[in-house]
C-alpha cells in the first residue's frame, strides 16, 4: 500500500465533475416535492451514499474550525524545522572537518599522549575523504527525508490522519 497516492488524482476529480453534470443536476434527480436537486441534497448533507461520504471528507477537511490546509501546513512547517536540525548538524561537522589544521603529506597528522591520541591535523585529501563519505550521504538523507515526508503530509485529507502522521514523522 502506497500511502503517498493522493485519493483525489486527476481521474476521480474528472468523474466526479462527470457526476455533478450528469448525475446531481439531472432533471431526472430532481425531488419535485422540495424542488431541490441531488446536489443541493448532498450539500445539505442529506443523502446516505458514497458520494456524501467523499462530500464530508474534503468539507471536513476545508471548512472546520482548524481547517485541514492550514493544520497541514502547521504539521509541514514543524517537520521543515525539525529536518533543519539535521541540517545544521551536517553543516556543523563539515565545518569541523574543515577547520582541522591542514598538514603536509610527509608529517603525521596524529601524536600519543599521556590521555591518548591527539589529532594535530588531516592531510587534504583526508579531509575531502570524510567530506564526501560522511557529509555528503547525511545531506543527501536529510534533504530526501524533508521532501518525502512533506510530501506525505500534504498528501493527506483527513484531520485525524494529519496529527497522527505529523507525530508519527
Amino acid at each position: 500500500c502506497d500511502t503517498l497516492i493522493y485519493p483525489y488524482d486527476a481521474d476521480t476529480i474528472n468523474e466526479m465533475v462527470k457526476w455533478r453534470v450528469n448525475t446531481g443536476h439531472a432533471s431526472e434527480n430532481l425531488d419535485v416535492r422540495t424542488g431541490s436537486t441531488q446536489l443541493s441534497k448532498l450539500c445539505n448533507k442529506e443523502l446516505w451514499s458514497f458520494e456524501q461520504e467523499e462530500y464530508r471528507v474534503m468539507y471536513d477537511y476545508l471548512y472546520q474550525t482548524m481547517p485541514g490546509w492550514s493544520l497541514s501546513m502547521l504539521a509541514i512547517i514543524l517537520w521543515v524545522l525539525t529536518t533543519v536540525v539535521e541540517f545544521r548538524a551536517v553543516l556543523d561537522q563539515a565545518r569541523a572537518i574543515c577547520l582541522i589544521p591542514s598538514i603536509p603529506p610527509e608529517e603525521s597528522g596524529i601524536v600519543r599522549g599521556d590521555d591518548g591520541y591527539e589529532i594535530l591535523g588531516m592531510r587534504p585529501i583526508k579531509k575531502m575523504v570524510c567530506l564526501i563519505f560522511l557529509c555528503l550521504p547525511r545531506l543527501i538523507l536529510a534533504v530526501l527525508l524533508s521532501i518525502v515526508g512533506c510530501q506525505y503530509l500534504a498528501q493527506t485529507v483527513s484531520l485525524n490522519d494529519i496529527v497522527l502522521n505529523s507525530l508519527a514523522l
